[in-house]
């Protein structure tokens, strides 16, 4: 019995030096997550919906949408070290330019614009999970 309970008194010291090296702010959505786990790309789980409606609207806000992966795209997920989210933004954002420029469609330019705007929110909305 005693090695269980030194067992679960090191999970819960590892959870807390886990994020010594984050700020405030990513300590708390990870501590959200570790509690009521990550939404993945279908329907979340009931726990993480309870949870998320549960928060504040800037809570929310903060947790679920990031909104410096619009404003700096790729190289604000190269500052945050991950790498193949930044590939994929940058090749998406590549084949639109390049698709503008080999196509020379006369749309308005504001198309292009909300297209790239709309892919950099889908980003901003799962960079934080």
């Amino acid at each position: 019995m005693s090695e269980i309970n030194v067992a679960s008194e090191n999970v819960s010291n590892d959870s807390v030096d886990r994020y010594a090296g984050f700020s405030t702010s990513w300590k708390k959505r990870f501590e959200f997550f570790d509690q009521y786990g990550v939404p993945g790309w279908g329907k979340p789980d009931p726990r993480y919906t309870a949870g998320f409606k549960a928060l504040g609207f800037w809570q929310r806000m903060s947790l679920g949408y990031n909104v410096w992966v619009v404003l700096f795209g790729t190289f604000y997920l190269m500052y945050l070290r991950l790498w193949r989210m930044a590939v994929v933004l940058a090749a998406i954002h590549t084949a639109l330019i390049v698709a503008i420029v080999v196509a020379d469609l006369d749309l308005p330019s504001g198309l292009y614009t909300g297209l790239g705007v709309g892919i950099s929110s889908a980003f901003a909305a799962r960079v934080n999970v």
